[in-house]
């Protein structure tokens, strides 16, 4: 037996409440509704019927403290069948067929032409189909009533919708800020928009996109781009150093970029503004590329499907393509840039190198273009990399800060170029450099540096090597074995090298000072052979050579002490306990020194 058929029935007051919280980022998201709907009335009426002059125009009547905003398009229209039909059916669309299925329509009424409750209890509607000679006024109230009789008010084919604002939406419909929501929405539409606001009338968006524009010079160009983009991702043209355009070889998108004047950090990320077919959608972190997060890019896409608001864009094929696709675009611009404009190379490499320089290092193409005019910190000071190129020289890096910390003192004395390569980025991007043009390139560690030094006069040897057997038995406490060599500057005391496995050493022995949660972690590795660290005393230094003159190498204990933690106080190296402790006696000792000798 068949059961009795009902039908659902809708509160819309309750579904506008859940339009307005829930679907919609902000209350003027019907604006960019309306312009949906009416450029998509355009778009049809061009492909039945001769339109010579689009176009779209809202106006602002302020009467006492009610305002009434109208939106007009001269598109379709509607017929009487098709007001009952798309206007009174929840969900029901007129954007399907051929046209729809071929991608030329951007929204749909139904849910979107609810949104104009949003901010209205009552909205009005007045069309009139290019099909029939009778206009018509329809009238929709929040409570789920409408009305539909004969008009006049609309005399030539289109729509025209006036909404009476809400007293808690007043604010929001200045002129001025209306207008910026115009431009923002609908900046890029191949139709006029036209802004009424008592006596001014003035179009909204006379050129539409600014990349399809005629320039006297590339500094207009760039400063229009500059301001529009400072318009649609709503901040100041003023942060921007440079612009460009750049289109998908496919014809899938046409897009601009601006380039930040000032440096991110690498965790930084930027909004990014997407347009379908012209219309506004909304802004993405994600459009371009990580190592571009320096550059903010607006695209206007023609196959990207829209979310239910059409506040965003679905996570789908088209868009992953789009992102690919803006990846290479903005590596061959920043590639034809050293090439075609070297001084603005220049210029953006002085402010993003950093950025520039992670897309060098995973780019052989990127590398070859920009890693010569890339600055890497060196003993000698901060180097491009074309110095190496130039004088056919070997790369030597040190992998580590704080490695090189120790290490540039001595390089630095004795002309030896090294490049600290610690920083992110920096290895591989060397590495890729040396593969790309074809140097030789070689990691300097703490073992090969100390080979690099010079040794005692063989003269004094005996004395040297009862010094460095003192020291040994002196620091045995710290693992530490101790050398003396003879290097530049002669200003250096010493100099301690920690190599990987000393410092895991040195981690393993605190966790057990501290009662570490992980000492059990480092229990289960065997440390017993691992070496500590290397103190290097300078024999060029006066106190090197003052202690090899003592007699009594037990009366040196607490300066070698001092001469070792200072050096690793010097390397950013920090303290053990033990170690803190002789910091503190050295001072102690100095300070009562200098008492008594008072």
């Amino acid at each position: 037996m068949a059961g009795e058929e009902h039908a659902f029935k809708v509160d819309l007051a309750g579904l506008i409440h859940l339009l307005s919280d829930h679907l919609y980022e902000q209350p003027m998201a019907f604006l960019r509704e309306l312009m949906q709907n009416a450029v998509d009335a355009i778009t049809t009426r061009q492909f039945q019927d001769v339109l010579d002059d689009p176009k779209i125009t809202c106006e602002l009547i302020f009467n006492g403290d009610q305002v009434v905003f109208t939106f007009a398009d001269n598109g379709i229209g509607l017929t009487e069948s098709q007001i009952h039909e798309f206007l009174a059916t929840i969900a029901k669309s007129s954007k399907r067929g051929d046209l729809a299925e071929g991608g030329a329509f951007i929204g749909q009424f139904g849910v979107g032409f609810l949104s104009c409750f949003i901010v209205a209890d009552e909205v009005r509607l007045f069309t009139k189909s290019v099909q029939s000679d009778q206009a018509y006024a329809w009238t929709g109230y929040i409570d789920g009533r409408y009305e539909l009789v004969p008009s006049d008010y609309q005399k030539d084919a289109g729509t025209t919708v006036h909404l009476t604002i809400k007293n808690d939406y007043l604010e929001l419909f200045d002129p001025e800020v209306v207008g910026e929501w115009i431009l923002r929405y609908g900046g890029l539409l191949p139709f006029k928009i036209y802004m009424i606001s008592g006596d001014d009338e003035r179009c909204m968006n006379p050129d539409g996109a600014p990349w399809n524009k005629q320039y006297a010079n590339a500094s207009d160009q760039r400063d229009e781009y500059m301001q529009f983009a400072a318009t649609v991702l709503d901040t100041s043209a003023d942060r921007y150093a440079m612009a460009f355009d750049f289109r998908d070889p496919d014809g899938q998108y046409e897009a601009m970029a601006v380039v930040l004047n000032h440096p991110l950090s690498s965790n930084a990320r930027l909004n990014n503004a997407v347009y379908l077919k012209g219309m506004f959608i909304n802004e993405l972190e994600d459009l371009s590329p990580d190592w571009a997060f320096f550059i903010q890019v607006i695209v206007n896409a023609r196959n990207l499907t829209p979310t239910a608001s059409r506040e965003g864009v679905r996570e789908d094929e088209q868009l992953l393509t789009m992102r690919e696709s803006i990846d290479k675009q903005l590596r061959h611009w920043l590639i034809n840039l050293v090439n075609e404009q070297p001084e603005l190379a220049e210029l953006l490499i002085s402010i993003h190198h950093a950025n520039i320089r992670h897309l060098a290092a995973d780019d052989e193409g990127a590398c070859q273009a920009l890693g010569a005019l890339l600055p890497v910190e060196t003993s000698m000071g901060v180097r491009k990399l074309k110095h190496f190129i130039d004088n056919k020289e070997e790369i030597t890096y040190v992998p580590s800060v704080d490695e090189f910390r120790q290490f540039r003192p001595v390089a630095s004395a004795e002309n030896n170029l090294v490049v600290n390569a610690g920083y992110q980025d920096v290895e591989p991007l060397l590495k890729m450099f040396a593969y790309v043009h074809k140097l030789p390139i070689r990691a300097l560690t703490g073992a090969d540096f100390s080979q690099d030094l010079g040794e005692a006069p063989l003269d004094d040897q005996d004395r040297v090597s009862e010094l460095e057997a003192a020291c040994n038995r002196i620091l045995s406490p710290f693992s530490v074995s101790a050398e003396v060599r003879d290097f530049q500057p002669s200003s250096l005391t010493a100099l301690v090298y920690v190599d990987e496995r000393a410092w895991q050493k040195r981690q393993h022995e605190a966790s057990q000072e501290e009662g570490s949660a992980f000492s059990g972690l480092f229990n289960a590795f065997d440390m017993s052979s691992v070496t500590g660290a290397r103190l290097l005393l300078n024999w060029q230094h006066d106190l090197i050579k003052r202690l090899i003159k003592v007699e009594n190498f037990d009366a040196i204990e607490l300066p070698v002490k001092m001469i070792y933690v200072q050096s690793m106080l010097q390397g950013h190296h920090p303290l053990s306990e033990d170690e803190n402790k002789v910091l503190d006696q050295g001072i102690s000792t100095l300070i009562e020194t200098l008492l008594d000798d008072n």
